[in-house]
């Protein structure tokens, strides 16, 4: 008998100090991974990351022991430990987000119409929300977002940051990670985060996150996700009142305005008041020289024109478009089938010929869905740098 109980206790002691051991590993990996990160091996620590593909040991890892790194240094380096805590999180996310799932929506079973039910408890045709559960990457952009807001005021590195995460999530098409859902109710509404709510409250004065709250407005006026053309659509789109009041409202801003008006303009576009959408795509076209927002502006004037008929002005646009960002591929394609439609094939042929000799540059329609998401290079560049120097920043316009 004494010689079994030896040997249980012997064996419980080893598996606790594998246990223990495991733990231990595990905290001294993340930690070395953040020390990696917050010196300046951006590229290092993110690659090993990837490598692993633990992306939910990562999360774990970080909520159990992220704080205490960032506790563990002096209060002087601080600030920079959050950020290059929170940092690491975001670019983990967005690296996770090109493969691991974003979230489950789960339908609640209920009481169907002629099932049996508890009479006073529940009526017979009752049908429970269905159910949100967050995944892996929003969950670890929500970790970096409270981990900075623990900081009573908020500073320039945060602001920073926010909007590195607004294009992150705006790259992955959620628009309820960002505003809720108001429109489908959530049997689990507790679990929702409604990132711009908090944001918004920190950084009221900065017009991209209330751009952002209509841009997630806008997503939701499409039925059926995100079409690869539009040229000769009409959907039905829903919510689109809304949609509009929000984007006109940020149009009188002047830092914002013209993007507004171009998705005002869009968005008019695809409920059929064309008219309109021009009026407001010349208004962009006047008012920003950001190629970006111009070259938009001339190929959804085309879109408008050659819907109203109007070839040969539809024919200017494009071409308007394409003395803007030469060789963009919507404007190109779009350009050559209006010209192969009357016949003028040998002009299409070399226009496609000539805009695939080379590298391509990046065509704005493409990136159009995902909004904020062409600001990532700059954001996440400048992000690196206030890790290095500190996490202390001046304020300083984009």
């Amino acid at each position: 008998m004494r010689a079994w109980r030896f040997g249980a206790l012997f064996v419980a002691l080893v598996v606790c100090g594998l246990a223990g051991g495991h733990a231990i590993a595990q905290t001294q990996t993340t930690a070395s991974l953040l020390d990696r990160y917050r010196g300046g091996d951006f590229a290092g620590a993110l690659a090993d990351v990837a490598a692993k593909k633990d992306y939910d040991g990562l999360l774990k890892d970080l909520q159990r022991q992220g704080q205490a790194w960032v506790d563990a240094g002096p209060a002087a380096d601080r600030a920079r430990r959050e950020l290059a805590a929170s940092t690491l999180a975001l670019e983990a996310a967005r690296v996770a987000a090109e493969t691991a799932e974003w979230k489950w929506v789960q339908h609640v079973p209920g009481n169907a119409p002629g099932t049996p039910h508890l009479p006073g408890i529940l009526p017979q045709s009752y049908q429970a929300p269905d159910a949100i559960w967050w995944k892996t990457p929003p969950q670890l952009i929500e970790w970096g977002c409270a981990l900075l807001r623990r900081e009573p005021a908020p500073t320039p590195a945060e602001r920073l940051w926010q909007l590195a995460a607004v294009a992150t999530v705006e790259r992955a098409g959620d628009w309820e990670f960002l505003i809720g859902s108001p429109w489908d109710p959530r049997g689990n509404v507790k679990d929702e985060f409604e990132h711009l709510s908090h944001v918004i409250k920190r950084f009221p004065d900065e017009p991209r996150f209330a751009l952002a709250q209509a841009i997630a407005i806008e997503w939701r006026t499409w039925p059926s996700g995100w079409p690869g053309s539009f040229r000769h659509s009409r959907l039905v789109v829903p919510n689109s009142s809304e949609a509009a009041g929000a984007l006109d409202h940020m149009s009188k801003n002047d830092a914002i305005g013209p993007e507004a008006s171009l998705r005002l303009g869009f968005l008019r576009f695809r409920t059929g008041h064309t008219d309109d959408a021009l009026s407001l795509f010349s208004h962009v076209e006047a008012t920003t020289r950001d190629p970006y927002l111009v070259y938009l502006a001339h190929y959804f004037s085309g879109q408008a024109l050659a819907r109203k008929g109007q070839t040969a002005e539809a024919e200017q646009a494009y071409r308007a478009a394409l003395a803007t960002i030469p060789r963009a591929e919507s404007a190109t394609m779009a350009l050559a089938a209006l010209l192969a439609e009357s016949n003028r094939h040998l002009e299409a042929s070399a226009l496609v010929e000539t805009s695939f000799a080379g590298q391509m540059p990046v065509d704005p329609w493409r990136g159009y869905e995902s909004a904020d998401d062409r600001f990532w290079p700059e954001l996440i560049t400048q992000l690196h740098a206030e890790i290095l120097n500190g996490g202390a920043i001046e304020a300083r316009g984009r």
